[in-house]
């Protein structure tokens, strides 16, 4: 990664820890221990902290190192989606996730993996015996039953978990 683009991720992440705390750039150098002007630097691009300086910023911030500065992180990819979205000021890190929520939606709509809540799709389940004159005792009836109700019970649990995914369909209503 070059040096340019690894300052751009420590300034942006070191404001964001910044914000959420509610905290001055010169604050935070007093706490580390290192000049206002330096902070300045880091922030602006002209220089990039040492790594004792990012591992003071995180113990200030209770985080990981790998949370300013996301070459600690093991087998970081530069061109991976999380490295590429890290970089992106905060309005277009909200259309990157907004986006990828709704391409989600999308397709938990087109899997099979997902109940679709507005049809109610039945499916014949069949016990078999290897003994074709089998006949099942009232016992074994009351335990087939039971079970019938409880995957009943856990279509009925998952069709309400995931209710909220399809609020918006119309199209596959009866």
């Amino acid at each position: 990664m070059e040096d340019k683009q690894r300052n751009k991720i420590i300034a942006t992440n070191i404001k964001k820890y910044l914000k959420e705390s509610n905290i001055t750039q010169k604050k935070l150098a007093e706490e580390i221990g290192i000049s206002p002007s330096t902070m300045s630097d880091y922030m602006n691009l002209r220089s990039n902290p040492s790594h004792g300086v990012i591992q003071r910023i995180a113990d200030y911030f209770k985080i990981k190192k790998s949370d300013i500065d996301t070459t600690y992180k093991e087998n970081s990819d530069p061109s991976s989606l999380e490295s590429i979205y890290n970089i992106l000021e905060p309005e277009r890190q909200k259309i990157v996730y907004e986006t990828a929520k709704e391409q989600l939606v999308q397709q938990n709509k087109a899997s099979n993996n997902v109940v679709n809540i507005n049809k109610k799709k039945y499916d014949t389940l069949a016990a078999h015996s290897p003994d074709p004159n089998k006949v099942f005792t009232d016992e074994e009836k009351f335990k087939i039953n039971q079970f019938l109700d409880k995957v009943d019970a856990d279509y009925d649990k998952k069709q309400k978990e995931c209710k909220h995914l399809f609020d918006d369909e119309s199209d596959d209503k009866e």
